[in-house]
């Protein structure tokens, strides 16, 4: 409840003209999602500033070991606009899963050999992730950063966020346009 009375939200009370007397906060309680496979994905390539490339980043079990940073991530470079992926594997050795044994929770595991050193993701899979997060940056007018689960292959979304830092792409989205100051009729007698 301290939060609600933090410096900043003061200020954005005072700006919009909020009564201070009256302060509240909220509490969110949100249910867990035990999913078998986890990601962040980016509706605009975080690295090469691509506004036409999405980057879902994957691995086994729960977001949180990629959040972390404990679990080696699968790369896949999905394209807005066609279905052409490019894949990078990751040896995925360890993942983050729901305790069951504490029944509240994650714990670290390791991965079986089986699973180590193949996609997370089918392509399919990886492209209803795109179209999903494309839906979702459309809505908010901005690339987003989003965390999503899938639990049973039924997708979930976490959390979504706009992009914070994105470069510059390397080639410009969207219709060129070339202003020109040649006349057709020098060109072209008659």
């Amino acid at each position: 409840a301290a939060s609600a009375f933090n410096t900043r939200a003061l200020q954005y009370r005072l700006a919009k003209g909020i009564a201070l007397d009256d302060i509240r906060a909220a509490v969110i309680l949100q249910e867990m999602v035990e999913g078998e496979v986890s990601g962040v994905m980016f509706t605009a390539h975080p690295l090469t500033g691509s506004r036409r490339h999405a980057l879902i980043s994957a691995a086994w079990g729960v977001g949180e070991g990629i959040v972390a940073g404990i679990c080696n991530t699968d790369e896949f470079t999905v394209p807005l606009f066609d279905n052409a992926l490019t894949v990078q594997l990751a040896d995925k050795d360890e993942a983050v899963v729901f305790d069951r044994d504490a029944g509240r929770g994650t714990r670290e595991v390791a991965v079986s050999e089986a699973q180590r050193h193949i996609p997370c993701l089918t392509d399919t899979q990886a492209l209803a992730l795109r179209d999903l997060g494309l839906k979702i940056a459309t809505l908010q007018r901005f690339p987003q950063d989003i965390e999503w689960t899938l639990r049973d292959g039924k997708p979930y979304i976490l959390q979504t966020r706009p992009v914070t830092r994105l470069p510059d792409p390397e080639q410009p989205p969207g219709r060129r346009i070339v202003f020109d100051n040649s006349n057709i009729q020098e060109s072209y007698c008659g």
